[in-house]
């Protein structure tokens, strides 16, 4: 996996830090790298870890699926068996979380022999199956690739990704391009849009790591692959992400920054405080288990090396981590040693006092519509919504006249999130045409409305 970011708030003294070597319980993946993975952190649970797929020191793909909860003292690796569509055997899966749906979702990927994926797919929390999304209602998506870098925006519910690298058979040789191209992805609607930043353009490149500063605005990314094979430690940063000029941004650290590497892991703080990078390889072939931190103040960002105690993973690359928000741990999942791949888990632990500490994600606090989707559709559309109290819901469905095809509802919701799925159909079951329809939801005092399009 190129990078993985997920937001937390880090804090206390560098001295605090602590390596813990995990032993879950149940069914492990096998040994791998270059998984997909993600923490997700479902209403008044504690955090679960999402592993997909990866590549073994053997060359061996995989298209399997595992989850860890990660209850403190209790981790357990659960299996997650295939049914239905599934992605096909592959490593380096862009894989973001889209709370407001309870969903995940995954972009590309590579297979055997330089095969490349572009492919969009959700992944239901609830019901834990795959569903590929057609590539017409994604409306614009980027080429297949693999190595982009990446990093998840939780507050605004969107993905930012820059670069990678795809390959194209040029008089019968398999020709790698670096690519710098730059997308958002919105996980509530499921959209690509690409951007087009002002300034100076970073070198193409593929394997480095992105992370979301939030108190700055600004997609950070830090080192790779770049074009002619060369490995950089340069840090880039492209915001602010919600203007309207957005702008590259080379960044110049104080300190002393990680040498030139690709494939390292890092974790950010929602403060924008720093960013924790850990492990990757040099242009030397060396693979490192150090600890670094960046300060990410604006003006002021300022390397320095921490020294974790406990006991530390081996020194890897490749492999997968997300940041176990109730715990303030950072977990670090398999990737390649010199002595191949591993499957064992790691947390960097004390990364906030107790205090800091979010626990268990709690039920909202007001009465909102978070999702219409999809929206065009060809079919049904579900309505994804949440309650900070009981309340009656009540959704009903016009055409563009006003008359009313269809009232669906629940008459004493509990707080918490819910959905509910139009079919398509009027009242008595009949197909609705293609065409504009209005929707008007309603909970308590809170009304939202807006239209749907429905193609055929």
């Amino acid at each position: 996996m190129s990078g993985f970011l997920v937001v937390a708030l880090l804090g206390s003294a560098a001295a605090q830090l602590t390596w813990t070597h995990l032993t879950p319980a149940g069914t492990p993946p096998v040994p791998r790298a270059r998984a997909a993975a993600v923490i997700v952190q479902e209403p008044d649970t504690f955090g679960v870890l999402y592993v997909f797929g990866g590549l073994n020191s053997s060359g061996q793909l995989f298209n399997d699926m595992y989850k860890l909860t990660l209850k403190p003292g209790q981790e357990r690796w659960i299996p997650i068996p295939e049914q239905g569509p599934w992605p096909s055997p592959r490593d380096r899966m862009v894989l973001a979380y889209d709370r407001a749906g309870h969903r995940l979702l995954g972009f590309g990927g590579e297979a055997d022999n330089y095969v490349l994926f572009g492919d969009n797919w959700t992944f239901d929390l609830r019901t834990e199956r795959w569903f590929r999304i057609d590539t017409a209602q994604w409306f614009l998506s980027p080429s297949p690739r693999v190595g982009s870098l990446f990093a998840c925006d939780e507050g605004r519910n969107k993905l930012f990704l820059f670069g990678g690298t795809t390959f194209q058979v040029i008089r019968g040789f398999q020709a790698g391009w670096w690519l710098y191209d730059t997308w958002s992805l919105d996980c509530s609607t499921a959209t690509w849009q690409q951007l087009s930043p002002y300034g100076v353009l970073p070198a193409p490149r593929q394997g480095g790591i992105g992370i979301l500063d939030p108190r700055s605005d600004r997609f950070v990314f830090f080192c790779g692959q770049a074009t002619n094979i060369i490995l950089v430690n340069e840090t880039w940063a492209i915001g602010p992400l919600t203007g309207v000029h957005i702008s590259f941004n080379q960044l110049n650290p104080a300190g002393t920054p990680p040498p030139p590497m690709r494939h390292p892991v890092a974790v950010c703080d929602s403060g924008g405080k720093r960013m924790i990078l850990f492990s990757g390889q040099d242009d030397n072939g060396q693979l490192y288990n150090t600890v670094w931190e960046l300060s990410l103040q604006p003006g002021s960002e300022q390397w320095r090396v921490l020294s974790p105690g406990g006991t530390p993973p081996p020194a890897l690359w490749l492999a997968a981590a997300g940041l176990d928000k109730p715990n303030g741990r950072m977990i670090v999942f398999g990737g390649n040693t010199a002595s191949g791949s591993i499957n064992d888990v790691y947390a960097l632990g004390r990364l906030f006092s107790g205090a800091e500490a979010p626990g268990p994600m709690t039920l909202p606090s007001e009465d909102r519509l978070l999702s219409v989707r999809p929206n065009p559709t060809g079919g049904q559309v579900r309505f994804d919504y949440s309650l900070g109290r009981p309340a009656s819901v009540v959704l009903k469905l016009y055409d563009v006249t006003g008359r009313l095809l269809r009232s669906l509802g629940e008459a004493a919701a509990t707080p918490g999130a819910h959905s509910l799925v139009w079919d398509g159909n009027e009242e008595g079951g009949r197909p609705c045409p293609s065409g504009v329809y209005l929707y008007s939801w309603r909970a308590g005092g809170i009304e939202a409305k807006g239209k749907i399009v429905k193609t055929r």
